[in-house]
């Protein structure tokens, strides 16, 4: 486009390519965190950001292709930014899976937790198909992440009155993954048997971004 100094027809059925192949990518990583990781909840949260970031990169390409941005702002930040969100997540994915990859039990079991991630059930961290102290370590992980984005978003947006159309689908997802980190803590220490709690829903009410809860390893009963 930059060697051009314009957009073709041909870049820009690109983008509609891309946007459809990113938006493809996005539904089957949902599927296989759903189905394959419902036992795991932790891993299985993280692989449905992987997927929703990959659907918000082929969302925003289609949506460069019916307006493209100007010359002068390309690459275009927000759509690498979401495909560096899914890089990242994938990273963290990967290397969870590795020091877990000494334990012989399943990383998910297809008959746990159905169709939500597993995020229902009896508590205790899932059916412990992976072990308790990989999922808490990856949550502490999540947790750091959306932490330091939060703080960030701060920095940036001192008011948050009076945001941009981006800024405030931003703070949305800052919202959406704190409550995530929160109802998965609440879900991996939960007494096994413990009915679920119902989590306080603030983040719609007060319009300020708030840091995570810690994860702490669960302590185990004295016997």
């Amino acid at each position: 486009v930059l060697a051009r100094n314009e957009w073709s027809r041909g870049l820009t059925a690109s983008l509609r390519a891309l946007g459809e192949n990113q938006s493809g990518l996005g539904d089957e990583t949902e599927a296989i965190a759903r189905k394959e990781l419902a036992g795991a909840p932790v891993f299985s949260k993280l692989m449905q950001r992987v997927a929703r970031s990959m659907n918000q990169a082929g969302q925003r390409a289609i949506a460069m292709r019916m307006q493209p941005p100007p010359l002068d702002q390309l690459p275009d930040a927000e759509l690498g930014r979401h495909q560096q969100d899914a890089l990242r997540r994938l990273n963290q994915l990967l290397e969870s899976l590795k020091e877990a990859e000494g334990d012989q039990r399943p990383l998910g079991n297809p008959g746990g937790g159905g169709e939500d991630g597993g995020e229902g059930g009896d508590g205790g961290g899932g059916d412990d198909s992976l072990p308790p102290l990989a999922q808490l370590k990856l949550l502490r992980n999540l947790q750091e992440e959306v932490n330091k984005r939060t703080a960030d978003f701060t920095r940036r947006n001192p008011n948050l009155e009076n945001l941009e159309p981006k800024a405030k689908a931003e703070l949305d997802d800052l919202r959406r993954e704190q409550k995530e980190v929160a109802d998965l803590l609440e879900q991996m220490t939960r007494p096994p048997g413990e009915p679920e709690g119902k989590m306080e829903e603030k983040g719609d009410k007060n319009p300020e971004p708030k840091a995570a809860p810690k994860a702490e390893p669960k302590k185990e009963a004295a016997k």
